[in-house]
């Protein structure tokens, strides 16, 4: 469960917990090289829509997760994903397709399971069908076919295998876009 922070223009501000993830992953090959997983999550509607943490309604979200390691310090990781709203506003909520890629370099690693790693991380969302209203166009706008592209550098600090912190930004090089620029800070414990 995230816990967001909400200070969009325009929007009236908020904070407080986002929509409850739930979900599995497989691991469907596994070498050194290369490893390829499906991973398949339900967002359940714990967030507030009016504050900006939560979209107000149950999400499906499939995706195919790759990872190639590229030299013993570099790796690829991509995933693709479709988001599948259910029960959302009629007319206005629809599917999304999201393309993730990133490029992870270890900058520094003391001991083996201590490392700091520099990413280069690409998001593009393309909608399938849905509306979005728009400030000066007003409700009810065509969001079909319309591409959003954001790119950015982040840090991560992995203390050990199962503790970890990392801040990345993420900046618009599309117009339109969905945010100027998103910075985000995470805190992952995995048991």
């Amino acid at each position: 469960v995230p816990y967001r922070t909400n200070s969009a223009d325009g929007a009236s501000p908020g904070a407080g917990f986002g929509d409850m993830r739930i979900g599995t992953k497989t691991l469907l090959s596994d070498s050194e090289l290369c490893q390829v997983s499906l991973q398949f999550l339900t967002y359940l509607p714990v967030g507030r829509p009016m504050k900006g943490t939560g979209v107000g309604h149950v999400s499906l979200e499939p995706s195919l997760i790759v990872g190639l390691k590229i030299s013993e310090r570099t790796f690829l990781q991509a995933q693709f994903i479709d988001w599948i709203p259910l029960g959302g506003f009629p007319g206005y909520s629809g599917n999304l397709i999201q393309y993730n890629a990133s490029i992870n370099h270890i900058l520094w690693r003391p001991v083996r399971d201590v490392q700091l790693l520099g990413t280069l991380e690409f998001t593009g969302m393309t909608f399938l069908d849905g509306a979005y209203t728009d400030p000066v166009l007003g409700p009810n706008q065509k969001a079909a076919g319309v591409s959003y592209f954001a790119m950015g550098p982040g840090l991560r600090l992995n203390i050990c295998d199962k503790l970890d912190f990392g801040t990345s930004a993420a900046i618009a090089v599309s117009n339109p876009y969905f945010a100027e620029a998103v910075i985000r800070t995470e805190f992952r414990y995995r048991y």
